[in-house]
């Protein structure tokens, strides 16, 4: 028997309704929860959405140009500087400001032997526990999270000698502060209920992302090692 497309076009109403009747009901299908990290990254998706392409041309142009000039400068600060004086600290840190944003770049100029391991956190604030961790070379993410809805994430990147990490934060209309966090300097920025504090130790960056209090933020990053 030969099946025409007339054949095939007189059951399709059928085949579709016998489909659909297999598939669950709206209300039978369990309710989704995406994690912290990927409705971060739909915000700045849809912020990115929100400004014109000029505006999204001009950040683009911004950040750039902040490449080209921390650059320039590293090249200029390692001619100026002498070898005693790079063995002071391993890491240099460079802070751009812009309208919109700042831009973060650490540099290394010393080897280092230390081996890469995940962060010790010695204080968790009551409830939280860990939801999610990361771990492969020079790289290392964890997660904690409550039934309440607080978070906190902390990111750990090593920067060997010759490398660099950049940061860049949203830091438009936001509040930002600075204190010495393990005899380094640490930045912090406050934003929509959020904060962030980034700061450097050895030879690694650490970033805290949270919706906790700046003071529990702060007692969490101090107790780090």
């Amino acid at each position: 028997m030969t099946v025409s497309d007339e054949i095939l076009y007189s059951y399709a109403s059928a085949a579709r309704d016998l489909w659909l009747s297999t598939t669950p009901q709206k209300e039978q299908v369990p309710e989704h929860h995406f994690s912290m990290r990927f409705e971060r990254r739909m915000k700045k998706l849809l912020r990115e959405q929100r400004r014109s392409p000029q505006a999204n041309r001009v950040i683009r142009r911004t950040r750039q140009a902040v490449a080209v000039l921390l650059i320039a400068f590293v090249v200029t600060f390692s001619a100026a500087m002498t070898v005693d004086a790079f063995r002071e600290r391993v890491i240099k840190v460079v802070v751009q400001v812009f309208h919109e944003l700042t831009d973060y770049r650490f540099t290394s100029h010393e080897a280092t032997n230390t081996l890469f391991s995940v962060a010790e956190i010695g204080y968790v604030p009551h409830g939280m526990i860990k939801t999610h961790e990361e771990f492969m070379d020079g790289h290392a993410y964890a997660l904690y999270e409550n039934d309440d809805g607080e978070f906190f994430e902390l990111t750990k990147e090593q920067v060997l000698s010759g490398d660099s990490y950049q940061m860049i934060l949203d830091t438009e209309l936001s509040e930002y502060k600075e204190f010495d966090l393990h005899g380094n300097p640490a930045y912090n920025n406050e934003k929509n209920g959020n904060s962030t504090i980034l700061w450097y130790d050895e030879s690694c960056v650490y970033t805290l992302f949270s919706n906790l209090s700046l003071e529990e933020l702060k007692e969490v990053a101090s107790s780090i090692k």
